[in-house]
């Protein structure tokens, strides 16, 4: 048996949640707490095979351009961090026409930096209802300063910038 406070933004998330989802909050709770745990252990659980893992030097770089991308890396991180949500920038094209920006909500999640390449921004796609189906799997990449461009930041009432 396990009991938890949460403070009322919390309790409000979650029955939010819980109702869209026609899940009960418990089973919201442990979903949440499984996937947790599952990606804390990751990194330490025993492989049947030898893997090699990466030793400090492999994140040693000296170059000009590599250290311009740490910045970006960095910038992505505190994205991530606040969990605000992204969408295309509404004043990118007045005439109405696409853009390479992702529309409805996303978040970011991380980055990927390519070998030898440019960090991009790893954005999760936020659905109406993120639990059905492969739209909840939904990662996007986009490079950083493509990212800055075309996309914006939309505070919801809990994040403010």
């Amino acid at each position: 048996m396990l009991s938890v406070r949460l403070n009322a933004e919390q309790e409000r998330q979650l029955e939010y949640i819980a109702m869209t989802q026609g899940l009960s909050k418990n089973q919201v709770v442990v979903a949440a707490l499984e996937q947790y745990l599952k990606l804390q252990d990751m990194g330490t659980i025993p492989l049947t095979d030898r893997v090699q893992e990466a030793s400090y030097e492999t994140f040693v770089y000296n170059r000009e351009e590599e250290k311009k991308e740490w910045v970006k890396a960095a910038r992505i991180a505190e994205w991530a961090r606040d969990g605000g949500i992204w969408s295309a920038n509404p004043n990118q094209r007045r005439d109405g026409t696409p853009t390479g920006a992702l529309y409805g909500r996303n978040t970011v999640v991380g980055y990927i930096w390519p070998q030898f390449g440019e960090v991009q921004v790893l954005s999760k796609y936020l659905g109406p209802h993120p639990s059905f189906g492969v739209a909840s799997y939904r990662y996007e990449t986009m490079p950083f300063d493509v990212w800055a461009e075309q996309m914006a930041y939309f505070p919801t009432a809990r994040h403010s910038r």
